[in-house]
């Protein structure tokens, strides 16, 4: 953890010193960006490369939001949501098809407490469960994916799952990144500040009730759990006496 941490602060310290002492505070100008989105909206391979990061943003960990922003700016608001879903759709299923490989040997192995809970959960609720730990993250979307083939829940469950939870955050993404490319374009225009608040409270609103539910659903895996295991000590008890 103090190596990840040192790591992070000789990024940002790297990027802080970029910023102020090199030309890249020059180019990172609003109108630079917006030039750049324009040309890139242009390109007829965009769309693809827009889709595809989202599966490198999946591995390298990299905030799947940025790319959303991005594609806001360069397609606007309705192209950009169907290239985040698209591109959301493509990793969700590529990561779910790693996990399908995997023997259970090796599933087991790398199994952690949290991903017992979670495939308790997926494969009690399925589709349910898709959209909450879509909604509420549990662990990175790399090892969820991997972790709902492994468990060989139900495709048709997972996929429409994950798409249906990962909306409340693209719509709020969405809702900024349009705004974001309103003032790029010009700054003098007026900002719907009660939009992006409202989305945000929406979207707030959303996480603590999915969190709650999910929570939940956890316990009662856990006390069915409890209950199994009691129960077999019993009919071993009962086999002992006879």
């Amino acid at each position: 953890m103090t190596i990840l941490a040192l790591a992070a602060a000789s990024v940002l310290g790297a990027l802080t010193l970029a910023w102020r002492y090199t030309p890249l505070a020059a180019f990172a100008t609003p109108e630079h960006v917006t030039a750049f989105a324009q040309h890139a909206a242009r390109q007829p391979w965009t769309p693809i490369a827009v889709t595809l990061a989202y599966p490198v943003a999946a591995v390298v960990m990299f905030p799947r939001p940025l790319i959303t922003l991005f594609a806001v700016v360069a397609f606007g608001p309705l192209g950009g949501i169907a290239l985040a879903m698209a591109g959301i759709a493509t990793s969700a299923s590529a990561t779910y098809l790693v996990g399908r490989s995997l023997s259970d040997p090796t599933i087991e192995r790398l199994m952690t407490p949290r991903l017992r809970e979670l495939r308790a959960v997926l494969r009690r609720r399925g589709f349910m469960g898709s959209i909450a730990i879509s909604i509420v993250p549990v662990a990175p979307f790399l090892a969820v994916g991997i972790a709902a083939g492994a468990m060989r829940v139900k495709l048709r469950d997972y996929l429409p799952g994950v798409l249906i939870g990962h909306l409340p955050g693209t719509i709020t993404t969405t809702i900024f990144g349009h705004q974001l490319k309103t003032f790029l374009e010009d700054r003098g225009a007026k900002l719907e500040y009660l939009l992006v608040l409202g989305a945000l409270a929406f979207l707030a609103v959303t996480i603590l009730i999915v969190r709650r539910w999910y929570a939940r659903q956890v316990q009662y895996g856990a006390g069915s759990r409890e209950l199994a295991i009691e129960h077999n000590g019993r009919n071993e008890a009962k086999g002992a006496m006879r």
